[in-house]
């Protein structure tokens, strides 16, 4: 595919798409470090297992993991969040 899209379009930029997936890379290390340490402290710390709590105990994991890539992302400066950032900031007047 990527030989098929240099003869349409040209060059691909393959350092800028390389130095974007390490960081991508980086960003997704993170986010799941955040789930698996959350989700490890809920399951081991609490020993209620009603439907409510394993509720939390999906879904507390997903937030904080979206929470630590979408840091991590910023901190990073992935372009396409950055461009997401500055799209909800016009949209919403800030």
């Amino acid at each position: 595919l990527a030989m098929l899209m240099r003869n349409r379009i040209g060059r691909l930029n393959g350092r800028e798409i390389g130095a974007a997936l390490i960081k991508i890379c980086a960003a997704s290390a993170g986010m799941s470090a955040a789930c698996y340490f959350s989700y490890r402290y809920l399951s081991g710390n609490f020993a209620d297992k009603s439907f409510v709590f394993r509720l939390l105990e999906a879904f507390v994991p997903i937030g904080l993991g979206g929470l630590a890539f979408f840091i991590m992302a910023k901190l990073l400066r992935i372009g396409e969040v950055e461009q997401v950032v500055s799209m909800l900031r016009r949209k919403f007047g800030r």
